[in-house]
Parts: C-alpha cells; sequence; structure tokens
C-alpha cells in the first residue's frame, strides 16, 4: 500500500516514524519492520527498481506477523517469519532486495534462538541463517558456518536441511 502523508498537516504520524525531511520513503511490515527507509529527492529510477523487484504476495508473511504480535516470544513464531522472509527472498528480482529481505530473516531467525531452549531447534535456526548467507551470494561463509554446526546421527531433519544447504553452495559457488 502506497500511502502520501502530508506532514505538516500530521506531524503524529511524522514524529512516530522520525521524519526530519522529505521526500522520505518507507517501506515496512505490518509490523512495522522496515524493509527499505530512504531520505531526500532522488530520480524515480532506484524507486521503481526496488520497487519492482520485490515480490508480490506477501499473505503467508502478513498472517505469521499477526500471529506473532501479540506472542513476540515464541520460537516456533519468530522462526516462522524468519522462513517467510527467507522464501520472499528467493522470489526477489535482484540481489539488492533479497539482501534486504534476507536482513530481516536473519533478525527474526537471531530472536528466535534466543527465545529458544532446545538445542535441536537452535541448530535448525543456525542452519537457516548459514543458509541466508548463501542466498546472499557469500557462499564460502556460509560453508563455514554450515561446518560449525555439529548435528547428531538421530537428527534426520537436521541431517538433510545441513545437507541441503551445503548442496545449494557447493552448487551455486560454481555456476
Amino acid at each position: 500500500i502506497l500511502l502520501k502523508v502530508d506532514i505538516d498537516y500530521n506531524k503524529s504520524l511524522a514524529n512516530r516514524y522520525g521524519v526530519k525531511s522529505i521526500p522520505r520513503v518507507i517501506v515496512m511490515t505490518v509490523n512495522e519492520d522496515r524493509i527499505v527507509d530512504k531520505s531526500g529527492y532522488r530520480n524515480a529510477k532506484p524507486y521503481l527498481d526496488i520497487f519492482s523487484s520485490f515480490p508480490t504476495n506477501y499473505t503467508d508473511l502478513n498472517t505469521k506477523l499477526f500471529a506473532l504480535k501479540n506472542d513476540n516470544k515464541n520460537y516456533d513464531k519468530l522462526f516462522a517469519v524468519g522462513i517467510e522472509f527467507q522464501k520472499l527472498s528467493e522470489s526477489a528480482s535482484n540481489l539488492k532486495t533479497t539482501k534486504l529481505l534476507i536482513k530481516q530473516s536473519n533478525r527474526y531467525l537471531k530472536k528466535a534462538i534466543k527465545e529458544t531452549g532446545s538445542d535441536l531447534l537452535e541448530k535448525k535456526a543456525l542452519i537457516s541463517l548459514a543458509l541466508n548467507y548463501a542466498y546472499s551470494e557469500k557462499f564460502k561463509k556460509a560453508k563455514k558456518k554450515l561446518q560449525k554446526i555439529k548435528v547428531d546421527n538421530d537428527s534426520h531433519e537436521l541431517q538433510e536441511l545441513k545437507q541441503l544447504a551445503l548442496d545449494f553452495c557447493n552448487k551455486s559457488e560454481k555456476e
């Protein structure tokens, strides 16, 4: 949703978002996470590039963000939001937008790690974080992070997830 606000008329909204100069373009989620925040005059091309590169369907993300709104310390909900941002990053049409969405994914995955008391769930989030490095084309860093994560033989789900991430890194590095 695009919204144009007269900050002289609506000072409380300008203060709420820290608008000190105009024009100001803020792209945010329903939970008010800022994805893009730019001030000052620019030609239209950078904005058109950003807006056209974003995925178009945010239904799953918004559903998970709404669920998180009243329970923002719940590992499962934090993890789910992080994964939704990760999925959106895969459908972004340029690397810059991918990185903006990955940054949000990382925020939620790191929050999830802080809220879990489970070694298994922590490792799942750590593998997802490493995969985000790969999606940002930082393959060596992703592989280094993955190699540090020790997965028990009895956790087939984690073994598969870790192997998927390593395979993605290896395949993408060759391309």
